[in-house]
């Protein structure tokens, strides 16, 4: 996707358009399901919740755009993701054609130059939704829909788990595929679009509490994980080591229950607590054991479906969500 001219002009009339939270979104799902009845059947989640997401996915692709490369893999991650729902090349045109009705309805004044930004937004989104749906690794993956957000995360985790164990276990489809998971995931687990950081970060941070202590430091040294993935993590602590450190950590579900010790370095350290967040430091995993690595993936896996069912969704049909 080249670097799109208009982009101050998308994210003026966008800002106007999503003033009111929910709204422009209803008013779109309205006149979707009013002018292709049939694509019903593909949003099973409630509209509230459906509405939030379209809201955080428009914001996110579009601020994207000032950088063409993440613009396309942020495309390509929605539409990789929505596979398992049932979403296909045919649905794309009907979809921004609606989007397209619903803005020039709600943003006032409405102008030829907001229509032409925005006709050439959806342009190019079609044209990388219909090019990432077409590519023949891809194909056998187009298979019935599974749908859910309780599927993808699976699927996402899946994934995972083969990369950790061997990098070479998966095809450039299925990484192509994990990384649109992965993205999707953090749309819907986020409460606003995602950052540039997030959607360049391979494995899906996920919120948990875990009690760490450092087994080689002394005086003994304590934290709380407040995020995790397979790659690394973010400890909250009041006596942050510098970046390069190492350390070895022992993480306990209880108080008086070790559940695994690993290997890791200080990427960066924030001193004291700031907007950006509490005073800690962000680790990432070093040489970890063929255990070690089944006990982090349960533990990311258990904290993933724990967040997901916090937010409110379910295992059952109403629990999909696009």
């Amino acid at each position: 996707m080249e670097r799109f001219p208009s982009i101050d002009l998308l994210e003026a009339s966008l800002d106007s358009a999503l003033r009111e939270p929910g709204v422009f979104a209803e008013r779109f799902y309205k006149r979707l399901f009013t002018n292709h009845p049939d694509l019903r059947g593909l949003f099973r989640a409630p509209l509230a919740r459906q509405a939030r997401h379209l809201e955080r996915a428009l914001r996110t692709i579009v601020e994207s755009m000032r950088d063409p490369l993440l613009a396309t893999s942020i495309v390509e991650g929605f539409v990789l993701a929505h596979v398992d729902y049932g979403v296909r090349e045919n649905h794309y045109p009907l979809v921004v054609d609606c989007l397209a009705e619903t803005l020039a309805d709600t943003v006032q004044p409405w102008t030829p130059e907001l229509a032409c930004a925005w006709q050439e937004a959806f342009s190019r989104i079609v044209a990388i939704a219909v090019a990432t749906l077409a590519e023949p690794t891809l194909q056998p993956s187009l298979g019935q829909p599974q749908g859910g957000i309780f599927a993808t995360a699976q699927a996402y985790l899946d994934l995972a788990r083969r990369w950790r164990a061997c990098q070479r276990a998966l095809s450039p489809a299925e990484l192509r595929r994990w990384k649109g998971l992965r993205q999707h995931l953090e749309l819907v687990l986020q409460s606003g679009s995602l950052h540039v950081g997030s959607t360049r970060r391979r494995f899906l941070r996920v919120p948990v509490r875990l009690r760490v202590s450092v087994a080689d430091r002394t005086p003994a040294r304590q934290g709380l994980i407040t995020e995790i993935s397979e790659a690394g993590a973010f400890v909250a602590t009041d006596r942050p080591l510098p970046p390069a450190s190492r350390l070895r950590l022992v993480v306990h579900r209880t108080d008086n229950d070790r559940v695994i010790e690993l290997d890791a370095e200080v990427v960066w350290s924030r001193g004291e607590r700031s907007a950006s967040g509490p005073a800690g430091i962000g680790l990432r995993w070093l040489a970890v054991g063929e255990a070690e690595g089944r006990a982090l993936d349960d533990i990311v896996s258990e904290a993933l479906l724990v967040t997901i069912s916090a937010q409110g969704y379910s295992a059952g049909r109403d629990g999909s969500s696009q």
